[in-house]
């Protein structure tokens, strides 16, 4: 990669002049992150394992059941199990009941208490009656007539400081609501639902309850409409447009990526689980909240956006899997642990600086190399909010067209400007792996 073919891309992609001082080929790191997969048969069976991951042997003082055959109850009650270090245990029927019976009757203390999420027409009194048959007298049940109300009641059981930020989902689908239940857990953020137009009269009074200082949104205006931020306005007259935030984007696996993004946590961990079904995220969340992690839900057919995060996040170097090959196949374990990071560190020699005379000639001669048959076409796209996708066209010496393909980061840019003259620092990637850095400077164009 020559200095002169850099010079040209800046040259057509800024319309501005600039010169090449000092570059270095490099290759652009490949890192292998580390994987745990946990699952078993069915979503009761991951439950379990994932509990047993989340107690690492000890024994506990606190336990949480939720039902395995809809998602509400347990995602409101993510943020309690946290606050408790409790594990979520996903019941069923008595195959899966005895097997939950039998995780509390080795691990938790005799003293310790069950919660039960959800009214005893999620969860019947029949299994708090084994409970008790069990030795364990410390049973409560958070339950209300709906989901919106049981959400109000657990709510009410973290009893938060007032000021405390909530978290406003929709209680008709769980993507959204999944990826942001670690951040909530680990920050002790109330979760309540909503409809997509209107929030319930018991997350009205959630609100009301708590004043939160701030509230997140989580999922685009189609699921959680612009309607509800008009009902919290006036419901909260206090609080101002810029601490209502919404975090959504195109489809869940973005909404999930933007949710890690906006809180940006510092781990060196990851949580992975399907965005196709609620179990296996919703069982992880207390053990995502315990490793400081994002959950990141991934389409097993297409991890571009996944992958993306990864690459740039390069201090996690840690993956948890949640479930079996059929939620998330063995392709796309591998892809996202085998993941390509841009070169961190560089730190270039400063070169003298040029006049803005010597730029103007570099301009003029730069300009008419372009117009009379270097680069005949440049097209810069978005690449992944840090990189630019650049593709050039260019006229060789017999007239065929060569097109090159580059991704294009600006490092750093002086903020002091010497009369028109700017320093930037960029790395230019191209598709072959190779890394370029360099310094330029540029004139700056009324």
């Amino acid at each position: 990669m020559g200095k002169g073919k850099i010079a040209k891309i800046f040259l057509g992609s800024m319309i501005i002049s600039s010169i090449i001082i000092s570059s270095s080929q490099i290759k652009v790191q490949a890192q292998t992150l580390n994987s745990k997969r946990l699952q078993g048969k069915d979503r009761y069976e991951t439950a379990t394992a994932i509990s047993y991951e989340v107690i690492k042997n000890s024994t506990v003082n606190n336990v949480v059941l939720a039902t395995g055959s809809d998602f509400p109850d347990a995602l409101t009650g993510s943020v309690l199990a946290a606050k408790l270090n409790a594990p979520i245990l996903l019941t069923g029927n008595d195959s899966y009941n005895a097997m939950d019976l039998d995780f509390i009757r080795k691990n938790l203390s005799k003293t310790g208490t069950i919660y039960i999420l959800g009214s005893s027409g999620v969860i019947p009194d029949k299994l708090i009656s084994q409970i008790k048959a069990n030795g364990y007298n410390n049973v409560i049940r958070l339950g209300g007539k709906n989901r919106e109300e049981t959400a109000r009641i657990i709510n009410q059981k973290l009893s938060v400081p007032k000021g405390t930020p909530v978290v406003i989902a929709t209680g008709l689908d769980f993507p959204d609501a999944l990826s942001i239940s670690s951040v909530a857990g680990i920050k002790q953020y109330p979760i309540a639902l909503s409809y997509k137009d209107s929030l319930p009269a018991p997350s009205i009074s959630t609100l009301k309850d708590i004043q939160p200082s701030k509230i997140y949104i989580v999922g685009s205006a189609g699921v959680v409409s612009d309607k509800v931020v008009n009902q919290i306005k006036a419901t909260l007259p206090s609080i101002s447009s810029s601490n209502i935030v919404r975090i959504g984007g195109k489809d869940r696996f973005e909404t999930s990526v933007g949710i890690a993004k906006a809180f940006n946590l510092n781990t060196t961990n990851a949580v992975i689980a399907t965005g196709f079904d609620f179990p296996d995220a919703l069982s992880g969340s207390v053990l995502a909240s315990k490793l400081n992690a994002p959950i990141l839900l991934v389409n097993d057919k297409d991890i571009t956006a996944t992958k993306q995060y990864l690459a740039s996040n390069t201090k996690i170097i840690n993956l948890t899997f949640l479930g079996s090959y059929g939620a998330i196949g063995q392709d796309a374990e591998r892809n996202l642990t085998n993941i390509t990071i841009p070169p961190k560190v560089y730190q270039p020699d400063v070169p003298e600086r040029p006049s803005v005379s010597y730029m103007n000639s570099i301009s003029k001669t730069a300009d008419a190399s372009i117009i009379d048959g270097g680069m005949i076409n440049e097209r810069k796209l978005p690449y992944d909010g840090n990189y630019y996708h650049i593709q050039t066209t260019d006229r060789l010496p017999n007239g065929s067209l060569y097109i090159q393909d580059y991704y294009f980061k600006v490092l750093k840019e002086e903020t002091q400007v010497d009369g028109k003259v700017r320093r930037y620092v960029y790395m230019l990637i191209s598709t072959n792996g190779a890394a370029c850095f360099g310094e330029g400077y540029y004139l700056m164009m009324n």
